[in-house]
């Protein structure tokens, strides 16, 4: 009864459908790794880079600098991980505690 089912597949079809999965898996992951890009690029653009702090502790984490007071800085959150924060808490930090923004590594995701 098996035999019935079974479809007889060459190596080369098994091969050929083995690249066209794979080539799929690219194309989609090029695309969105692009449309990612794309996101942080147009969320990232009405802020001046001066006013941003990153935490070298919490990757993706950034900061908008809301007050310089002499070695304490008031940063509000703004991107956290993957995503905007909508309802950023006014935070004080010590300057040294932040690093300046790094725009292409933020763009990039890494």
């Amino acid at each position: 009864m098996s035999d019935e089912l079974s479809v007889p597949v060459s190596f080369d079809a098994f091969m050929a459908i083995l690249v066209v999965v794979a080539i799929t898996i690219a194309v989609r992951y090029w695309l969105h790794v692009k449309k990612r890009k794309r996101m942080r690029e147009k969320f990232i653009k009405p802020y001046n880079s001066s006013d941003l702090r990153t935490s070298p502790y919490t990757i993706g984490s950034v900061y908008r600098v809301v007050n310089k007071n002499g070695g304490q800085l008031s940063v509000v959150s703004i991107w956290h991980s993957d995503g905007p924060v909508t309802d950023g808490k006014e935070y004080q930090v010590e300057a040294s505690h932040l690093v300046p923004f790094d725009h292409d590594r933020f763009v990039s995701g890494y």
